[in-house]
């Protein structure tokens, strides 16, 4: 097994925001008023999600403020507390930054692979992908609907962060396993970085649930301090879960230092949610070192795999600050192969769509019979004893 070092999700978060549970929106804005925070403005309301998203006066960080707040009610009402949470950041794991997509190494350009799928398959399945921007790609037009906002394009000036592709990967790898499904995407990371909050992911995933679908594709996530679930994050997965199935991809923080044996991985959020299918990786035959081993991940699928990918010039550096080199830039031509959870989830949730079969199996039926059958795409997790 190659040592791969470490990847670590940031546990970063807005620092002047708070989001707040509406029937305690009254308690929590007057203990902030009578504390010197004040509440500058309401920047959001989402009676979907039940939440509002708040600016506070804050003179460095929200965490301090969050902190003698929940001591104050937990000490008056006898240990309850209002639900309040931070607006954090969701990221991937290539590098440093936000809220980006997880993957596991950069994109290399590759040739297509052709699908063993039937044309059928997925007839009649909505699967929803809350991505980056996705591609005009040869192999996806007219295969997915999207706001103009979510259709990908090329910048002015200079080449194309490898992340810009990432939505036009996942998509890929889902519709060649089921390329009969309608795929709904929206855009609730940003095209260049793969960054957003849990704010903007939450509210895209709700847009998303009017769609009427069977499966939601989530190849993002983030760590938590804690590493208790965001606030955010909990609230979405208990309304969507009813409704569809969520798939996520699990994390690529598994591997262990050089030298040390692996370890049991910290949650990953929203994959490590209850009613959320936490896929991880695997590389051939094994577990993929970078994959996380936790008792909440759900199923692996392979991790390597060649997808639909930008047509374009392509900055392969994850510090977009730093300045490039000629080898940091490599062209590509609508292809490329790539690793990590965010493309076993994605395998997963094309699996998933082509067993489906509307009105008489489910996709959680579905799921279960994949779980069911050794040797196929999807592989039922063992944690190792």
């Amino acid at each position: 097994m190659s040592e791969t070092p470490p990847l670590v999700l940031p546990t970063t978060a807005e620092p002047d925001q708070l989001v707040v549970h509406l029937p305690h929106l009254d308690l929590v804005t007057a203990w902030l008023r009578d504390n010197g925070t004040p509440v500058t403005k309401e920047l959001a309301r989402d009676d979907r999600l039940g939440l509002a998203l708040l600016e506070v006066s804050v003179a460095d960080a929200i965490e301090p403020v969050l902190k003698a707040m929940r001591e104050h009610f937990r000490d008056t009402f006898r240990g309850w507390v209002p639900l309040v949470g931070k607006n954090r950041h969701l990221t991937s794991v290539v590098g440093l930054g936000e809220t980006k997509p997880h993957s596991a190494g950069l994109p290399s350009p590759a040739s297509p692979e052709a699908s063993t799928a039937q044309p059928d398959d997925g007839r009649g399945v909505r699967v929803g992908l809350a991505d980056s921007a996705i591609a005009d790609h040869p192999d996806l037009v007219g295969r997915f609907v999207a706001e103009r906002s979510a259709v990908w394009l090329p910048p002015m000036l200079g080449p194309t962060p490898f992340r810009a592709g990432h939505a036009t990967f996942v998509a890929g790898l889902v519709l060649r396993q089921a390329p009969a499904a309608e795929l709904h995407v929206v855009d609730a990371l940003s095209a260049d970085k793969g960054e957003a909050t849990v704010w903007r992911l939450a509210t895209k995933l709700m847009d998303l649930a009017e769609k009427n679908l069977d499966v939601i594709n989530l190849s993002v996530g983030c760590h938590t301090e804690d590493d208790q679930a965001p606030l955010v994050l909990r609230r979405t997965i208990e309304l969507l879960s009813p409704r569809v199935l969520v798939i996520a991809s699990a994390g690529n923080h598994g591997a262990p230092a050089p030298g040390q044996p692996k370890a049991m991985a910290r949650p990953t959020w929203p994959a490590a949610l209850p009613d959320v299918v936490a896929v991880g990786a695997t590389d051939g035959a094994a577990e993929a070192d970078y994959s996380p081993m936790a008792p909440w991940v759900t199923c692996t699928a392979a991790g390597t795999a060649v997808s639909t990918y930008l047509d374009a010039s392509v900055l392969l550096i994850d510090q977009l600050s730093v300045p490039a080199s000629e080898g940091d830039v490599k062209a590509f031509e609508g292809y490329a192969t790539w690793r990590g959870t965010s493309f076993s989830a994605a395998a997963v949730t094309g699996a998933i769509a082509a067993a489906t079969k509307p009105g008489r199996v489910s996709a959680r039926d579905a799921l279960a019979r994949l779980l069911s059958e050794p040797g196929g795409v999807v592989s039922k997790y063992v944690l190792p004893s």
